[in-house]
């Protein structure tokens, strides 16, 4: 590759007339430092200069001691170009930061503005006497052109692409915690749109935030006629309506079909070892049992009509997908919310077998319930997720983590094949965002399992930044405490049901 060309350079021990500066202190022999949260640095136009450049920082970073990090966001021209991380005190860094100026930008002045995190006063620390909040210290400044092809002739194909489709540019020299990975969106949720949801554990946080955002989050099953500590206690507006959770597309699908008469499941209602009787399809979403069967059939019946309420009226229907794994009737196909035996009635493997749905019956699934829901409901928009939660145990002969990642494989896959068929269906990232490297594993419990609410924190201002209709990164960047009641202390989650008989 050919080497930068340098089109201008500023030296920063020096003063200089032809830049402007603000939110630095003076001229010292080693440098100038900013002084303050915001320093703005403006270069003179440059009709030579092109949109593709690279400013070098040659730089010391104040580091706090109580907080052992300092982070500077570098915007250019009102575009972030990098946010950088330092945790060595005064340690000299020579920092490149590639720039991608807009075309109406071209030749214009470059408004260099450094936002400081941290900065912090010597004297506070017993550093002297320094009074100035410090933040970088900057030795020199130079505007160079983007390195170019070996081929100078060709021109590349990821020439001019946006900064997030580069791991360097959104995710390396972005802080963790605003890292965003949705690009764009395919709709926006309004204040007065109908908004139902359903799937695993993970889906209850997005059905909360949207709740105690005062937007309008539908649910056809209520519990009219309970009290409140019985609707909670009976898992009334968990979900949209109360099935519980739902794991697998093909529960998804069945649940579907039944509601709108397809499909009759020949199980009706398993006995528990108590005595009282369970739905085989959510079966902990009634803890004290029904009385017998016909209490079975009749919770059931008013079921399913609170289903085909939700799929006729809802306008966006959140569906997150959690698992492959599954049980199911030999008879006639039907899938369980559990495993027969668990909670109620008895395995027997000439009636039940174990399944794990591949990509082609887990598309299959969804996409027949996608063409499905669009018949009755042409107008519904739909966005899918993958719950970042891995699997609690796994029925395959091999270690879980394996399994784990089979599973996410699959559904993410799944997943992404419906938003290529289906222009009305998106996606919405929470599991990169939970399970990616740059977060470290900060995001999980002690049991590198649950999702803390620090990772809830950031999937749901991700969300809500990018779905919710009128809303900006200042107004949703909720502090985690702000979400802790959303932790997985009080999340209902069916599949534990399996760690807790393991013995």
């Amino acid at each position: 590759m050919s080497a930068n060309i340098i089109l201008q350079e500023f030296d920063f021990t020096q003063p200089h007339l032809d830049l402007s500066l603000d939110g630095f202190s003076g001229v010292e022999p080693i440098g100038r430092w900013t002084d303050g949260e915001i320093a703005r640095i403006m270069v003179a136009g440059d009709t030579d200069r092109p949109r593709e450049l690279v400013l070098t920082l040659d730089a010391r970073p104040f580091v706090a001691p109580d907080i052992g990090a300092q982070l500077v966001t570098v915007i250019v021209n009102g575009t972030t170009a990098a946010t950088l991380r330092f945790s060595a005190h005064f340690q000299r860094e020579i920092l490149e930061v590639p720039v991608s100026l807009a075309e109406d930008n071209v030749g214009k002045p470059l408004e260099i503005l450094l936002n400081i995190d941290h900065p912090g006063q010597p004297s506070r620390y017993g550093m002297g006497d320094d009074g100035r909040n410090l933040g970088l210290l900057l030795k020199s400044l130079a505007v160079k052109t983007r390195p170019a092809d070996r081929d100078e002739t060709s021109s590349s194909p990821y020439k001019g692409l946006p900064a997030h489709q580069f791991w360097r540019r959104s995710i390396s020299t972005v802080e963790p915690h605003r890292i965003d990975p949705v690009t764009q969106t395919r709709f926006k949720i309004g204040r007065n749109a109908q908004v139902g949801t359903a799937g695993s554990c993970f889906a209850q946080h997005i059905s909360r935030r949207i709740m105690a955002s005062g937007f309008n989050y539908l649910v056809t099953e209520t519990g009219e006629g309970f009290d409140e500590q019985a609707r909670v206690a009976n898992n009334y507006g968990v979900f949209s309506a109360r099935y519980g959770n739902i794991y697998t597309t093909v529960q998804l699908l069945q649940l579907f079909e039944e509601a709108f008469g397809e499909r009759v499941p020949l199980d009706r209602a398993w006995i528990r070892p108590d005595g009282r009787f369970i739905d085989p399809y959510r079966q902990q979403v009634e803890p004290p049992g029904f009385a017998d069967e016909d209490a079975v059939l009749a919770d059931r019946s008013r079921h399913l009509a609170a289903v085909r309420r939700l799929f006729e009226d809802t306008d966006i229907f959140v569906f997150t997908l959690g698992l492959t794994e599954a049980w199911r009737s030999r008879r006639d196909g039907s899938v369980f919310s559990a495993a027969p035996g668990v909670v109620g009635g008895a395995f027997d493997d000439t009636e039940h077998e174990f399944v794990n749905f591949d990509v082609a019956q887990t598309y299959d699934a969804l996409s027949r319930f996608l063409e499905k829901l669009h018949v009755i409901n042409p107008g519904v928009k739909v966005l899918l997720t993958v719950s970042p939660i891995p699997l609690i145990a796994t029925y395959e002969p091999r270690s879980v983590l394996v399994s784990t990642t089979y599973s996410k494989s699959v559904l993410r896959v799944a997943a992404e094949m419906a938003i290529r068929e289906f222009d009305w269906v998106d996606y919405f990232p929470s599991y990169e965002i939970i399970t990616g490297s740059f977060s470290g594993g900060l995001y999980y419990q002690p049991d590198w399992r649950e999702v803390n609410a620090l990772g809830v924190s950031h999937a749901m201002r991700c969300f809500m930044n990018n779905y919710i209709e009128g809303r900006g990164s200042t107004a949703t960047d909720i502090a985690p405490e702000a979400v802790r009641s959303a932790s997985a202390s009080d999340i209902v989650c069916d599949e534990e049901i399996m760690d807790s008989v393991r013995i």
